[in-house]
């Protein structure tokens, strides 16, 4: 048996803005999929079992060209204008059939024996902390890993992107990138320098508001549609993401909140942000907060995935008075009128690993 795993992501700044060419801040965090591979007693099949992510399914080994060649037909006619990116795969499923399809396309697997590929995730599906890449990383890490290929960390990252533009359409590679790599680092253009946690004092935390109707695929595809050529607000994204890492760095809660705040307008500002979660952001703002979506968002219905929070808890909260100009609240209370919950994190540095 052959387990690896990969962390999810949580984006501090430039979701969307990414896509364009921006600077972002994002980290990986200790929320995983689990990729486990058994050789099985059929010889010819796959069989896939991922409730929490995917659900189940078997291919053949055999039909697998076939299914890639379809697909890449599929990602064509999105990029021609004739398929909508939420299309394109047919099947979640297709996604892992189509990673297996690649290794086999270079001659890095064997189709000498069957297999069951089972992964469990602990990451929220579709809610903007990359559980889509986090689940490819680790299927890439376990099926070389079981044919015992050594594959770098560079090779996993160029096959979860292929992987990912089936669903995202143009993705920035940040998700891929983090999630092979761990850590916490500011990405752009496919180029990633890491930054200095050692300082880091500012208390995070993360709301999870719902699933979005919206997939990340769709929406970044509408705000390319109403945005894609409007300079001065992608300039305004770059901005406030420096500003975002100077207040993180700095471990000034001062900076990184008024930060937040404006990258909350700006995510507003292109139609991501439900109102319903606006309304949240300021409650959390009145409370001495600030607080942002961290993935996509949506572009329809009420939920946004995972919203990124700055400031500590109250006194009540964690038994000591809050410290001169420390920004207080107790987030329960903000949370309860909308039914949100908290979910904790911490950073992890790891990335794809094997799985102890």
């Amino acid at each position: 048996m052959t387990a690896c795993r990969a962390p999810g992501k949580l984006i501090l700044s430039g979701e969307h803005a990414v896509v364009h060419g921006c600077p972002a801040l994002v980290m990986a965090v200790n929320r995983y999929v689990t990729a486990t591979i058994q050789p099985t007693s059929e010889s010819d099949t796959v069989t896939l079992s991922a409730p929490e992510v995917l659900g189940s399914g078997q291919c053949r080994w055999a039909e697998l060209p076939a299914l890639k060649q379809r697909l890449d037909s599929r990602f064509q006619a999105f990029l021609d204008g004739t398929l909508p990116i939420q299309e394109v795969t047919e099947d979640d499923v297709n996604l892992v059939y189509y990673g297996l399809a690649l290794l086999l396309e270079d001659g890095l697997i064997k189709p000498d024996h069957g297999i069951a590929l089972n992964m469990n995730s602990d990451v929220p599906v579709g809610c903007g902390m990359g559980s889509s890449a986090a689940l490819m990383a680790a299927v890439f890490a376990a099926a070389t890993g079981h044919w015992d290929v050594k594959a770098t960390r560079a090779a996993l990252y160029e096959w979860t992107l292929a992987t990912e533009r089936l669903q995202h359409g143009h993705p920035s590679g940040v998700d891929p990138y983090i999630t092979v790599h761990g850590g916490l680092v500011r990405f752009q253009r496919g180029t990633a320098r890491p930054l200095n946690t050692a300082s880091v004092g500012v208390p995070i935390r993360l709301v999870l508001t719902g699933t979005p109707q919206s997939t990340t695929g769709e929406c970044v595809e509408w705000v390319r549609q109403q945005h894609g050529q409007d300079k001065d607000l992608w300039d305004a994204f770059t901005a406030t993401t420096e500003a975002v890492a100077d207040g993180w760095t700095a471990g000034d809660a001062d900076a990184l909140g008024a930060a937040i705040r404006e990258n909350h307008r700006l995510l507003t500002r292109i139609g991501v942000v439900p109102e319903r979660v606006q309304a949240f952001v300021s409650a959390v703002e009145e409370s001495g907060g600030a607080a942002k979506i961290c993935g996509a968002g949506s572009v329809r219905g009420e939920a946004a995935g995972v919203v990124l929070v700055v400031g500590s808890a109250t006194a009540a909260t964690v038994g000591r008075a809050n410290r001169p100009g420390e920004p207080g609240f107790d987030l329960a209370a903000c949370c309860d009128p909308f039914g949100y919950r908290e979910i904790a994190i911490t950073l992890d540095e790891a990335g794809v690993a094997p799985n102890s």
